[in-house]
């Protein structure tokens, strides 16, 4: 008599600067199918060559890390692709309350498909570009990761959503600890990584803003921008604003995060699920606002103080 295979645990971080995900494994996951994955810099998301690289241009293969008190943060954008991009379907669900499938653009034929959703963006052979006004003699463009396309039952363009896919970059490095882990030491170091949270005032938010407000002016953009981005940097968004956002109905200006985190449940030899956790719609003006408005200010003349400090300078 035969039965299922019992399911083989994996450790997980705790306590410790530490690795959690390489090639889309755990990072202690030792299996057949982990390890050929790190043979050949294979992404199982992509199905392809791994493309978070170092400064050597290398593949790393990290997808997740985790700090202590914040828990795992997904570093990697293409962690998101899990199930053959399904993070799509469940931004088609929620933008047009559509389900089934959503089409490559090579399967789209123009004056031909009707009521149905094309995909244009990430490795599906089109991507929307437009040039921004400017007299530079490199013009800037504008561009989302994915835009979601309508197609309406009389083979024309209905309406369309912009999709951006962010994570969070790091700081400092992991390569004793990814070095161990490849190697399947018993002793994994700690890793020296830290998140570049700074980015969410540099990059983050100042990219959602701008494109939320290009997509507002268009007509056929009817429910604005959507952010897929983890659990982790979604609060971290909250801090940097001020607290929770007020929530807006879809519509023309609205940015919609949809915010996810890995199962806490590790297999040997599985990628591990990523799950919705919550659905939190807003408008680009109430994040423009907030962003801009002064918070959490230090009181008068400390930084000169701090200055003289430095410089060894009496108070006047």
């Amino acid at each position: 008599m035969t039965g299922r295979q019992p399911n083989i645990f994996v450790f997980l971080p705790q306590n410790k600067k530490d690795i959690s995900e390489l090639y889309g494994f755990p990072a202690a996951d030792s299996s057949e199918i982990a390890r050929r994955h790190r043979r050949q810099d294979r992404c199982p998301f992509l199905q392809s060559r791994c493309t978070k690289v170092d400064r050597r241009n290398r593949p790393t293969g990290v997808c997740t890390v985790f700090n202590a008190g914040i828990g795992e943060t997904i570093i990697c954008p293409n962690r998101f692709y899990f199930d053959g991009y399904a993070v799509l379907q469940h931004v088609a669900s929620d933008a047009f309350g559509l389900s089934g499938s959503i089409l490559h653009p090579s399967q789209f034929r123009a004056h031909e498909t009707k009521s149905a959703i094309v995909a244009l963006g990430h490795r599906f052979g089109k991507e929307v570009r437009i040039a921004l006004p400017g007299r530079a003699k490199r013009r800037r463009q504008f561009y989302t990761d994915w835009v979601l396309a309508r197609i309406g039952d009389t083979c024309a363009l209905a309406e369309f959503v912009g999709v951006e896919v962010q994570s969070i970059d790091t700081t400092g490095n992991y390569r004793a600890c990814r070095r161990a882990y490849m190697a399947e030491r018993l002793k994994v170091p700690a890793s020296q990584h830290g998140l570049n949270w700074e980015n969410v005032n540099k990059r983050i938010l100042p990219q959602i803003i701008f494109k939320a407000n290009v997509l507002q002016r268009e007509e056929l953009c009817q429910k604005g921008l959507y952010v897929i981005l983890p659990e982790t940097v979604y609060h971290r968004i909250l801090e940097r604003l001020g607290g929770e956002l007020e929530e807006y109905p879809a519509g023309r200006g609205a940015v919609t995060f949809l915010r996810y985190a890995l199962k806490a449940e590790a297999n040997s030899g599985r990628v591990r699920e990523v799950e919705g956790i919550a659905v939190s719609r807003t408008a680009v003006g109430r994040i423009a606002e907030r962003f801009t408005t002064a918070r959490d200010l230090p009181t008068p003349r400390l930084f000169e103080r701090e200055i003289r400090r430095t410089l060894g300078l009496a108070e006047n």
